[in-house]
């Protein structure tokens, strides 16, 4: 762990804990796992790195990154990306920017999650585009933040098969229950 910089913490504070399994407590996080995480670690240096920082300077100015200026950059970097004379790359980024818009929402239906779905399929179905053209420097896309997109689907599926299955008054608790017999 030394060699990348990480110290161990032993033992964890959880260890002796009997009825916690650590990993359930993580819950997604939009504002760093995808705004700074996903868009401004990932995507936007892929950009940049496939199309020089020239380009991207002349078209943003952004001094300090701040959750307000993810959200907006991520709002009309698509029109940025369709105007770069690059080879066809604009449809992973729309399906990433898609995926962004449809996360945040407050009440997922069926359909946005499907969308969700197709959206997060056809990024992986094209994300190679950035390893071909010199955006993404490893051969893998093995990135925590990216595979983590994924669960926000599975996340967001047991919570709503969770309040369903409550009568809808306190359903906090009810929901704390049901999800707790489902381990």
């Amino acid at each position: 762990m030394k060699v990348i910089g990480l110290k161990a913490v032993y033992p964890p504070f959880w260890m002796n804990l009997p009825h916690l399994d650590i990993f359930q407590a993580f819950t997604p996080n939009l504002l760093h796992q995808l705004h700074t995480g996903v868009f401004k670690e990932h995507l936007v240096k892929w950009c940049v790195t496939i199309t020089g920082d020239e380009e991207i300077d002349a078209h943003f100015t952004i001094t300090q990154w701040t959750g307000k200026e993810h959200k907006e950059m991520e709002k009309v970097f698509l029109g940025f990306i369709a105007g770069v004379q690059t080879p066809n790359w604009s449809e992973s980024c729309m399906q990433l920017l898609t995926s962004f818009s449809i996360l945040p929402c407050a009440l997922h239906t069926t359909w946005t999650l499907e969308a969700l779905g197709r959206a997060l399929d056809d990024f992986h179905a094209e994300k190679g585009i950035f390893i071909e053209l010199g955006g993404q420097q490893a051969t893998h896309f093995n990135i925590p933040k990216v595979h983590s997109m994924q669960h926000y689907h599975l996340h967001i599926d047991y919570a709503k098969e969770a309040y369903h299955a409550s009568n809808k008054k306190d359903f906090v608790a009810q929901m704390t229950v049901w999800l707790h017999r489902q381990e």
